[in-house]
């Protein structure tokens, strides 16, 4: 039997999709121009404002940690199904979004750019949010054998083998970072499992006799003050070191833009925090379509920020009348509306709603 409709999860949809369109309404003018072109004081805005809502994707794969693992339907008839969407998916948008940049760069529309388009999908060369999507997939074509092992392994094994990825991806390369030290670690896809797997935990794990392993996540999970505190703590870390990183060496920290543990942290923190106060928070018809939208306004999001930033020139930094602190909102919330409604509007379109 399936797990009712869980309203935590709604409420983190939309709160991750509001974070990711920050994220890149932030990074965008970070990533592609210095510290001195920007200039410093907008350059520690944007930072650090990216660096509250950095944890927006890891929350996403808890998601699907919480869900997908939890269900009794995953068969390989659906997971060739997933995986089969979601790379149509990455094909369709980011051979749009690589033809969409190609236009931009040489002003014109050519006729080899299509085919070049769909490379660049496969090189991995579209616009770079679609990162999520590989990782999706990657996820899916190893969630059978996820699946199993949750399935059929104790809640002490489960914690022990979370422990060992969280040592690898998390506590490994962030100590390196920050004490430019060389400790050798080849976990590199296994990060995203990590996530999957602190989904499914947090979500509950099963019941068994004389269930420390239970009884400790549950008690964990639910304190509410404890999460805060660390949610806070991580921020507070990561803009002191983003902040005085800019300030002495005019340049982003390294520890935060590649940032794992802290970030992880946050997202952790997040879930907690929606699943305590958040689950019996009727969602109602307004939100439904918003966690309904998500994923469609993580795909589109970044086709009206680049129109925005390339085409208009409207960008946080150069905002006709208004400085950067009332920038970054408006336009936060502006990308949203036209992200929703983009997306309210593809749902309609049959084929297209199948995917989204």
């Amino acid at each position: 039997m399936e797990r009712k409709r869980i309203d935590y999860i709604d409420w983190l949809r939309i709160i991750c999709a509001l974070a990711v369109i920050g994220i890149h309404i932030t990074m965008t003018q970070p990533n592609n121009y210095t510290v001195q072109e920007i200039g410093k004081d907008n350059y520690i805005i944007l930072t650090c404002v990216y660096t509250l809502i950095q944890w927006a994707v890891p929350v996403f794969l808890m998601i699907s940690g919480n869900l997908l693992l939890h269900s009794n339907k995953i068969t390989f008839a659906k997971v060739k199904r997933m995986t089969i969407r979601m790379g149509t998916v990455l094909i369709l948008f980011g051979s749009a979004f690589a033809l969409l940049e190609q236009i931009f760069e040489r002003k014109t529309l050519e006729i080899e750019m299509i085919p070049n388009s769909v490379l660049l999908v496969l090189q991995q060369k579209s616009w770079s949010h679609l990162w999520y999507l590989y990782v999706l997939i990657g996820i899916y074509l190893v969630l059978i054998p996820l699946k199993k092992f949750v399935d059929n392994s104790s809640n002490k094994e489960i914690c022990i083998f979370i422990a060992i990825l969280l040592a690898g991806n998390f506590i490994i390369p962030t100590f390196n970072i920050a004490f430019s030290t060389k400790i050798e670690n080849y976990m590199l896809f296994t990060q995203y499992v990590t996530y999957v797997l602190l989904g499914y935990t947090i979500g509950g794990l099963r019941v068994e006799e004389n269930d420390r392993e239970k009884n400790v996540i549950d008690t964990m999970t639910n304190r509410g003050g404890v999460w805060i505190g660390l949610w806070l703590l991580a921020s507070i870390i990561k803009i002191i070191v983003q902040y005085a990183n800019v300030v002495r060496c005019g340049e982003g920290a390294a520890l935060i833009l590649g940032d794992r543990i802290f970030t992880m942290i946050q997202a952790l923190s997040v879930f907690c925090l929606f699943k305590k106060y958040m689950d019996a928070v009727h969602v109602g018809k307004l939100a439904k379509s918003i966690s309904r939208c998500s994923f469609g306004i993580y795909l589109i999001h970044p086709f009206f920020i680049n129109l925005l930033y390339k085409m208009m020139n409207i960008t946080p930094t150069n905002f006709p009348l208004l400085g950067i602190g009332f920038a970054i909102p408006l336009l936060w919330l502006f990308v949203f509306i036209l992200s929703w409604g983009g997306t309210f509007i593809m749902l309609k379109v049959p084929g297209i709603n199948r995917l989204l």
